[in-house]
């Protein structure tokens, strides 16, 4: 983290940043850490497709299902050949159906 820790410090303004210390967070199951720094990414980048989809994926962890599908959905919207997107998609509205 300390290296994320140093770029945020130089450019806090980095989505790219925020949204890889995320993705870091979420992969250790530190979810609360990674819903923090992807909120920070969305904040500077809300129309980035992997940003929602990243945040669609946390929530998923957090079996915050409804909330997954609709960054998912989110994430479709602006780019619909999106395939990480659409696999997580069908992989929720496989399990609740």
């Amino acid at each position: 983290m300390d290296c994320f820790n140093r770029v945020i410090k130089l450019d806090s303004q980095f989505d790219a940043v925020w949204a890889s210390k995320a993705v870091t967070y979420d992969s250790i199951g530190k979810y609360g850490e990674a819903l923090e720094c992807i909120d920070k990414a969305l904040k500077l980048n809300p129309e980035s497709v992997g940003i929602l989809y990243t945040k669609g994926n946390i929530l998923k962890h957090l079996n915050r299902v409804q909330e997954a599908l609709d960054y998912f959905n989110k994430s479709l919207e602006l780019d619909p050949d999106f395939e990480p997107a659409k696999k997580a998609k069908e992989e929720i509205l496989a399990s609740i159906s």
